[in-house]
């Protein structure tokens, strides 16, 4: 009894599935002296800036947006970016439906972090209109 109690409790606790739409809405964070917004929009574009504190200058990207779900956590995908003529490729672990744990982004798929570390992870809170 004890084991099959064990078992049922680490499956409930695995991360929720999540695709493009939960994210839609404007997440914002700070990571490394920076403000990080992302603006999820319904029809799969988005909007990522970083803005630096002291300085105010800011990046920002426009593309579309997807999230890759073969692995855990999954891959979060910036194509047809108008600023560039790359990608951003990140991980996202949704803590609930107003946070989401997101790593530092890299202009190359193979390059992205694989975990989330105490060092790579912006966390990110929907701002609720």
């Amino acid at each position: 009894i004890c084991l099959l109690t064990i078992v049922i409790m680490s499956s409930n606790n695995s991360p929720e599935i999540i695709n493009i739409d939960s994210l839609t809405g404007q997440w914002i964070g700070l990571y490394k002296n920076s403000e990080i917004m992302l603006e999820v929009k319904e029809n799969n574009t988005c909007l990522l800036e970083f803005r630096d504190i002291s300085s105010n200058d800011s990046k920002i990207f426009n593309g579309d947006c997807s999230i890759e779900y073969s692995k855990k956590p999954y891959t979060f995908i910036m194509t047809n970016i108008l600023e560039t003529t790359t990608s951003l490729y990140s991980i996202v672990l949704p803590i609930n439906d107003n946070v989401i744990h997101i790593s530092e982004f890299s202009n190359k798929w193979r390059l992205r972090p694989l975990v989330l570390t105490q060092k790579n992870t912006i966390i990110l809170e929907k701002i609720i209109n």
